[in-house]
């Protein structure tokens, strides 16, 4: 246990740094973006757009940023934008939602899915699920008392401005740093303990309403733990041993395109300030939704127990 427990620390810390190398200088450039008057500008223009989820135009950059490149690039820029709790949930639904873009719609490819659909599939249902989001979370008049007091605040100089950004990112960049290494040392023992076969016939019954083939149950816990570019790997090697149908692994995409992660990304998230109820279970819901409405549209296969 302490070998497995040591492991999982080194492996966190060094994917600790790794983050922490691409958040720091993109959270810094964005807050020069904002003292220099270029993130007001793309507020403003953006502001129609995401008034319609609830969010400010500023909200834009997180999400284009998230969908181009990653989750820790979208987060480094929300925390520096100054989201309150009920923004900060909802942009991060639609980050989860839709991130990596480049990356993952062409390892979905890969694996036999059109990379278009998936594309526009994830962009779609992440502006759907905000704008419903904003529509069933109440908005909390403390936050708009706050937001006026932001807005309302004179311009500092840059040193001030500097030095504020670097005392507001410590607390949550530690947190995130936390987060990981636990996540690591979790995997570690539940490698070193054979935990990830209990998973998988605990968690079998529930693809069943989720509208996943047994087959599929493996790589789903693949998908939710070590994400999708990384688990990708996995997956085409399943296919290429011919142990999953072509059907089956174009329904598993559907689902893991819009819900993958869901511990590692949720919970850092959650260490911004997102409600962990409201990013998780959409992101489920959709996926059965899409999972089962394409079966019906697309395909039926042979084999769905």
């Amino acid at each position: 246990m302490t070998a497995a427990i040591q492991t999982g620390i080194k492996k966190g810390f060094r994917a600790g740094i790794d983050l922490l190398k691409v958040m720091v200088p993109i959270s810094f450039i964005v807050e020069l973006l904002n003292w220099f008057g270029v993130l007001p500008i793309i507020s403003s223009l953006l502001e129609p757009l995401f008034s319609l989820f609830g969010l400010p135009g500023s909200a834009a950059l997180a999400f284009v940023t998230g969908a181009l490149l990653n989750c820790y690039s979208a987060i480094a820029i929300m925390i520096t934008i100054g989201l309150d709790g009920r923004e900060t949930t909802i942009l991060a639904l639609m980050v989860l939602i839709c991130h990596n873009l480049p990356v993952e719609a062409a390892v979905q490819k890969k694996c036999g899915s059109s990379a278009t659909f998936i594309v526009f599939y994830r962009i779609g249902s992440a502006f759907l699920a905000a704008f419903i989001l904003n529509l069933l979370m109440p908005v909390s008049a403390a936050a708009e008392i706050s937001k006026a007091a932001v807005d309302s605040t004179d311009k500092a100089t840059l040193l001030a401005t500097v030095t504020s950004w670097a005392i507001r990112q410590a607390p949550f960049l530690l947190k995130i740093m936390a987060i990981i290494i636990a996540l690591m040392i979790f995997n570690s023992l539940m490698e070193r303990y054979g935990g990830d076969k209990v998973l998988i016939k605990v968690l079998s019954p529930i693809l069943k309403p989720l509208g996943l083939p047994t087959s599929t149950a493996f790589l789903w816990i693949i998908a939710n733990t070590l994400g999708l570019a990384y688990g990708s790997s996995i997956i085409l090697a399943h296919r290429a041993e011919n142990r999953l149908s072509l059907d089956d692994i174009r329904i598993l995409n559907v689902s893991i395109a819009t819900c993958h992660s869901l511990l590692e990304d949720t919970l850092l998230f959650v260490a911004i300030g997102a409600a962990f109820f409201w990013i998780t279970i959409p992101r489920v819901i959709i996926a059965m939704a899409a999972v089962w409405i394409y079966r019906a549209v697309i395909t039926k296969p042979a084999d769905s127990n």
